[in-house]
């Protein structure tokens, strides 16, 4: 059990400073979800924005690891094997993320320029309820599970398709064909 906010991690036996901001970490999260980015660029910007120092090529998959795990909270989802829908989109849904989580810190957080990521999920885990966030994921999951609706929420969901609509993230390959062939992209 950890009782303290990580501010370094430890890379073959150092302790490595790291940027422990909230808007450091869903930088990290945007470019992870990019697709022009290959695998090596991914981890090159993951390397560079978490940690303060350069990390020595050997120590990379060793800093990946540790990164990831900071990432998911301290947790080891690893050995988790079933893969969840997604019913959220970091960019796409921070509008609708701000709010109730200022609301369980008590203060805007994008005036706080050094939340802990990890005060900031904590904050995010406890968005619930009704909030409009709450909503559009419930009916989200439901959609993704091929759940039935309740009349309220098809109603809703209607009136607020661009709300639940999670964006297509295409490759500049993939947008330069679709624009050879006259393709317009949605979402």
């Amino acid at each position: 059990m950890t009782y303290t906010l990580p501010t370094a991690l430890t890379v073959a036996g150092q302790e490595i400073p790291i940027r422990t901001s909230y808007q450091a970490a869903l930088e990290i999260i945007t470019a992870l979800a990019d697709p022009d980015w290959t695998p090596a660029q991914k981890a090159e910007i993951l390397l560079t924005i978490l940690y303060k120092q350069k990390i020595p090529s050997r120590y990379t998959e060793e800093a990946i690891k540790q990164a990831y795990w900071y990432l998911d909270g301290g947790q080891d989802f690893s050995k988790n094997k079933k893969k969840s829908p997604t019913v959220m989109d970091w960019e796409k849904d921070w509008p609708l993320i701000v709010a109730p989580i200022n609301r369980v810190v008590g203060h805007d957080i994008r005036a706080d320029g050094d939340l802990h990521w990890w005060t900031f999920l904590a904050a995010y885990m406890e968005i619930g309820g009704d909030c409009l966030l709450a909503q559009v994921v419930s009916i989200r999951d439901k959609k993704a599970r091929n759940e039935k609706l309740e009349d309220y929420e098809k109603k809703w969901a209607k009136r607020n398709a661009d709300l639940l609509t999670l964006p297509t993230r295409y490759t500049q390959q993939d947008e330069a064909i679709k624009a050879k062939f006259g393709i317009k992209t949605k979402g």
